[in-house]
């Protein structure tokens, strides 16, 4: 199953949004989406805000940077890196829901 986590539908074009997959054995993974366009609004945002040494570089835990944030998009490429066997390391395995 692949969830996005937030209350809000993302925006297709500049937006992030945390992606989480869970599979049937219980075991859940998650990564977060950037669009193109969302990386640079916010290295832009930075410059003035003064993070990331004022948008010099951008850094995430997990990143994926697709073209839009489209659940088709998505799933594709969540697809993807489980037929090239890259998804373990794109993705960050997540705690038991039950685990504290």
């Amino acid at each position: 199953m692949l969830m996005f986590c937030g209350s809000q539908p993302p925006s297709a074009y500049d937006d992030n949004v945390d992606v989480e997959v869970r599979f049937r054995d219980g075991r859940r993974f998650g990564a977060t989406f950037f669009t193109i366009g969302n990386v640079a609004a916010t290295m832009t945002r930075w410059q003035e805000t003064g993070e990331c040494s004022h948008g010099l570089y951008f850094w995430a835990t997990h990143p994926i940077i697709v073209s839009n944030l489209d659940h088709q998009t998505v799933l594709r490429t969540v697809e993807h890196l489980m037929e090239t066997g890259e998804f373990a390391l794109a993705f960050e395995q997540l705690a038991d829901e039950g685990a504290v």
